[in-house]
C-alpha cells in the first residue's frame, strides 16, 4: 500500500476514534455511566432533551419519549457489579404526569465498566415529571432494597409518598402492592387551617359562625417514620409509626341576631392519636402484605 494512502487510513481511523463514544469507562462516576448509555446525553447538556424508550402513555405514536435524565445515584453490588439508578422526566409534564426511574447495571472487565443489562422503566412516580430523593436499605446481608420518596401538593395540602423496590443483580421489582405508601400529609397550607391547627390537642373550642360566611374547615397533619428489619435470608417486617392530628367541627346548635342574621355553633376539637402499620414480606408474591394496623387518615 502506498504510504501515502497508509496515512490517509490512519488519520481516517484516528478522526472515527474521535467522535465515537467509548463501550466502557475506568470509574463509577453516575455521569460518566449516563453518557455510556445514553450516547446523545452529555453531563454539560443536563437539561437538554433527549430521545428515551420508555413505553409511551399514547400508544399510537412509535417515536421515543423526550425527556431530561437526572443520575441519582450509582450502588455497588460487588466488586465488579454495580448499578446506575436514573430518573427520566418528561419534557412536557403537568401536575399528574409522573416521572420515570430506570436501572442500568454494569459489569467490569480488566478494570473497565460497561453495560451488562437494562430496566428503562421501573416505575413511574411523581409530579409534574419528577419524583425527590432514593435511598438504598439493607435487606439482609448483600441484598438491597430501593426506596424512593416523592411529593405532591395542591389546594393547599402537601403529602410525601414512600414507593419501595427490591434492587437485585438483574432486576429491580416493586415490594409494596400499592404504587406508594403515604407517610406525611398536612391540610396548614388550606386557607383556615393554619389557624385552625393552632389548637392543643384535647381542648375544646366552641364557636359561633355567621352563615354568610364560609363553613369551618376540617384539617389534619400526619407524620410517619418507617423502617425494615434486617432479616437472615429474606426481608424483614416493613413498620410504619404515625403520629396524626385531625381537627374537626361539630355542629351544636343554631340561632339568629336580631337584624335576622342566622349563625350555626360548633365545636372544635383536636384529636391526637398514634399508630402502626406492620407489613410482612410474602416470598410467593414478592411483595409486602399488611398484616397489622391502618392509616390513622382513613378518609385518605
Amino acid at each position: 500500500m502506498p504510504d501515502f494512502l497508509r496515512l490517509s487510513l490512519c488519520i481516517f481511523c484516528l478522526a472515527l476514534t474521535a467522535c465515537s463514544k467509548p463501550d466502557s469507562v475506568t470509574s463509577l462516576d453516575k455521569d460518566g455511566l449516563t453518557a455510556l448509555v445514553f450516547k446523545d446525553w452529555k453531563p454539560a447538556e443536563k437539561d437538554k432533551a433527549i430521545g428515551h424508550p420508555v413505553v409511551r402513555m399514547d400508544k399510537e405514536r412509535k417515536d421515543k419519549e423526550q425527556m431530561k435524565l437526572r443520575p441519582l445515584q450509582v450502588h455497588r453490588l460487588g466488586d465488579d457489579r454495580a448499578v446506575l439508578l436514573l430518573a427520566a422526566e418528561p419534557v412536557i409534564a403537568g401536575h399528574s404526569t409522573p416521572g420515570v426511574l430506570g436501572a442500568y447495571w454494569f459489569k467490569r472487565t480488566d478494570g473497565r465498566w460497561s453495560l451488562d443489562k437494562r430496566q428503562d422503566e421501573v416505575g413511574w412516580m411523581g409530579i409534574f415529571g419528577r419524583f425527590h430523593e432514593t435511598e438504598i436499605h439493607e435487606l439482609w446481608p448483600g441484598h438491597f432494597a430501593l426506596a424512593v420518596y416523592w411529593y405532591d401538593a395542591g389546594g393547599g395540602q402537601e403529602s410525601k409518598y414512600l414507593s419501595l423496590f427490591k434492587l437485585d443483580e438483574q432486576a429491580v421489582t416493586a415490594m409494596i402492592k400499592e404504587d406508594s405508601l403515604l407517610l406525611d400529609t398536612s391540610t396548614e397550607g388550606t386557607q383556615g387551617c393554619e389557624e385552625r391547627m393552632q389548637q392543643v390537642p384535647g381542648k375544646k373550642i366552641r364557636k359561633r359562625w355567621n352563615d354568610v360566611d364560609t363553613p369551618p374547615v376540617e384539617c389534619h397533619d400526619l407524620k410517619s417514620t418507617w423502617v425494615i428489619k434486617k432479616g437472615q435470608t429474606t426481608p424483614g417486617e416493613l413498620i410504619i409509626d404515625s403520629a396524626a392530628i385531625v381537627f374537626t367541627n361539630k355542629e351544636i346548635g343554631h340561632d339568629a341576631d336580631q337584624d335576622g342574621e342566622t349563625y350555626t355553633n360548633y365545636d372544635f376539637t383536636a384529636l391526637a392519636s398514634k399508630g402502626k402499620q406492620v407489613f410482612r414480606y410474602d416470598a410467593a408474591t414478592g411483595l409486602y402484605q399488611r398484616i397489622s394496623g391502618k392509616s390513622l387518615l382513613h378518609y385518605l
